[in-house]
């Protein structure tokens, strides 16, 4: 499964669904690897089931929309899924066909969620309007490149994290041809603004999800 094809599923842009890979990556080394080389191949990366639950885990769909979609028969083996779902469907890969359906489950359930929520607010309504569902701000990827440079600073560098950012400068320079610390010298704008006025924000945290295994 593509980042598209778990976009289109979950009903989110592919830059949220970017988001929580990234939060995935970062326990686990083999995603982390697989996304890196999708970045530099230019390939979309081929996500596994197993993959796919550990993304929606780190995600902002209900816990209970994620048990649904990952606990029914994607554990079975697939004989199982040769003897039921491939004759009702017509089809040659299992996996896909669940996704494919618990899609609809999904949608269904989200939908009841929303009613839910709508419900509640007009059960505590007091003669004010009901008050606005708060969702928790999703971090961007200029913050979350701050705190993963602060965790390899803290795991390598004795906490020095100017030394973890000189780092990373210098894979930008050697890996991208981007002088970071020249153009910041030039322009008078910080070596971060210089990063994201590159648009190298998501290969610099990839870069530092990298170092973080070694």
């Amino acid at each position: 499964m593509t980042v598209k094809e778990l976009s289109e599923l979950t009903a989110r842009t592919e830059r949220t669904v970017r988001r929580w890979i990234n939060k995935a990556s970062e326990t686990s080394d083999t995603l982390s690897a697989k996304m890196t080389y999708a970045y530099k191949s230019k390939d979309p990366a081929d996500l596994n089931i197993e993959e796919v639950e550990k993304i929606l885990r780190c995600s902002t769909v209900p816990k209970i929309v994620v048990d649904a979609l990952m606990t029914s028969s994607i554990k079975e083996k697939p004989t199982e899924y040769d003897k039921v779902l491939k004759p009702l469907h017509g089809a040659t890969d299992p996996i896909m066909i669940l996704l494919e359906n618990q899609q609809n489950i999904m949608v269904m359930m989200m939908k009841k969620l929303d009613a839910m929520a709508i419900n509640k607010g007009e059960e505590i309504k007091s003669g004010k309007d009901s008050p606005k569902m708060i969702s928790a701000p999703e971090q961007d990827f200029r913050s979350m490149l701050n705190q993963i440079v602060r965790k390899h600073a803290t795991k390598f560098n004795d906490g020095k994290v100017q030394e973890s950012w000189g780092m990373l400068y210098e894979e930008l320079y050697y890996r991208c041809h981007v002088s970071i610390r020249t153009r910041a010298n030039n322009s008078g704008r910080s070596k971060l603004d210089e990063i994201e006025r590159a648009d190298l924000l998501e290969s610099s945290y990839f870069i530092m999800i990298e170092k973080m295994g070694e």
